[in-house]
């Protein structure tokens, strides 16, 4: 039986109303022709509501599904990605852990490595040691040959060291000077007096002493009238023990504290000076004596002759420090000559700061090396056999130079510019140096006038070259070989330093 719906209708929509209950039959909505109208009647069927209520029910059911699809969809991407994150941090924590292990692995083979590094530098350091302890050994043998033979210096005082102490002695009070007896002077002009050879040694005149003391008064300002002997043509003998050095037979006159000369042409033989020897006259000769230094100022040198000093000859005699201390050189200054001189002992050989320098016939060796040297910012001792560092007419002539770990002979000009230098028929032997002769331009813009000429270079170089230079070099060179391949020998080529 159909029912029968009123529909009210409004300005809005009509609302059906049917017996048994309220259900939304239709939506119409109100227009401006109706719009006077306050009701009116529609009528549905039941089958048209149950219809509607089912299409309803449905769209309802295919939304829940949906929805419940999209919620089974969500999850499911969800699951993923958190097994896919599973598996990246599962991956990364496997790529870490193998890192780990080769990190570790690495270690491993580094601390090997290092191990093995460190076994053969303890062979090698061992070896090293060796070899310097059979080198020292040779030395002492050698030095101990020379006394020998010479059989002449008088014993060092108590406490000396008799091989060159690792770290410097306190300084001691030297000894005052002993009061000389005054020669008498000739009626007529003569070469300078020699001092006697006896108990009693002339004393320096800058020295302060308990007691005046009295100076040597040769001829005034004459100069001897016989030069000194001629030495052999340079380079014909290879200087050493037996040819440099005090003669043998030579009586000495041991002469305590600094000997300091101020008279114009003196000459003194066969002192052995514990002091300082310093050259404030022109023309003074010094032979077949042994100068040793003293305790005083480091920096110094055991010979210095300084600016008053010109034409200043030390001959047939012996440098070496009784107080080695670092800072402190055997020979410095310039105007100088030395000729068959036994220099050893000290960090470097000579210094030269200046003009009119001959080195000849002499023997320059066992240099010391200081592991502290203020000189080098606290580093290691830059021994050399020869610096210099300004000046014109510089001869090297003849010289055995050897054991010294820096260089042979090196150039600087760090004191002045340096020109007019001549190196010829040399020993020069290098052992670990970059070369054994070095020539640098610097603090200048160029080197000049530099020969270097018939020199025979021995030992192992850190460079396998035997002299160094630049291009701000002007150097001529020749005849110098290599003795142990009799191959030419080779030079490192620089930029200009």
């Amino acid at each position: 039986m159909n029912r029968k719906i009123r529909v009210y209708m409004s300005s809005v929509a009509a609302v059906a109303v049917v017996s048994g209950g309220i259900g939304l039959a239709a939506v119409v909505p109100a227009s401006a022709t109706n719009a006077a109208a306050t009701s009116s009647t529609v009528h549905y069927t039941a089958a048209q509501l149950t219809a509607h209520h089912k299409a309803q029910v449905a769209a309802k059911a295919k939304a829940a599904a949906k929805a419940k699809a999209a919620a089974k969809a969500k999850a499911a991407a969800k699951a993923k990605a958190a097994a896919k994150a599973k598996a990246a941090a599962k991956a990364k924590a496997a790529a870490k852990a193998h890192a780990k292990y080769l990190a570790a692995k690495a270690a491993k083979a580094k601390a090997a490595k290092a191990a093995a590094a460190k076994a053969a530098k303890s062979a090698a350091d061992k070896d090293a040691a060796l070899k310097a302890a059979a080198a020292a050994k040779a030395r002492a043998a050698a030095i101990a040959a020379e006394k020998a033979r010479r059989n002449h210096a008088p014993k060092p005082p108590v406490g000396s060291p008799s091989t060159p102490p690792t770290t410097a002695p306190s300084p001691t009070t030297a000894p005052s000077p002993t009061t000389a007896p005054s020669p008498t002077t000739p009626a007529t002009p003569t070469p300078p007096v020699t001092p006697p050879a006896s108990s009693a040694a002339p004393s320096p005149t800058d020295v302060p002493s308990p007691t005046p003391t009295t100076v040597p008064t040769p001829a005034p300002t004459t100069t001897p009238t016989t030069p000194p002997s001629s030495p052999p043509v340079a380079g014909n003998v290879q200087p050493n023990a037996d040819n440099t050095g005090v003669p043998a037979g030579t009586v000495l006159t041991v002469h305590n504290g600094d000997l300091t000369i101020t008279t114009a042409g003196a000459t003194y033989s066969g002192l052995d000076i514990h002091g300082y020897l310093v050259i404030k006259a022109p023309n003074v000769t010094v032979k077949n004596s042994i100068i040793r230094g003293g305790t005083g100022p480091t920096g110094n040198g055991i010979v210095n002759d300084q600016a008053a000093g010109t034409n200043f000859l030390l001959v047939d005699s012996e440098v070496v420090p009784q107080y080695p201390v670092v800072n402190l050189d055997d020979v410095k200054g310039w105007n100088y000559t030395l000729l068959r001189d036994n220099i050893h002992g000290s960090v470097d050989g000579l210094k030269v700061y200046g003009n009119n320098v001959v080195v000849q016939d002499s023997w320059i060796h066992g240099l010391v090396t200081y592991a502290h040297d203020p000189a080098q910012n606290n580093g290691p001792s830059h021994s050399d056999g020869i610096q210099i560092q300004s000046g014109s007419n510089v001869k090297i002539l003849g010289n055995t130079i050897e054991g010294q770990p820096n260089s042979t002979i090196i150039i600087t000009q760090d004191n002045g510019p340096t020109s007019n230098v001549l190196i010829d028929g040399n020993w020069l032997t290098g052992i670990g140096q970059i070369a054994s002769v070095i020539l640098l331009n610097k603090p200048l813009p160029s080197l000049v006038g530099i020969v270097v000429t018939n020199n025979r270079f021995y030992g192992n170089l850190a460079s396998a070259c035997q002299i160094l230079d630049s291009k701000a070099v002007a150097l001529t060179q020749s005849g110098n070989t290599i003795m142990t391949t009799g191959a030419t020998a080779k030079f490192l080529n620089t930029a200009a330093i």
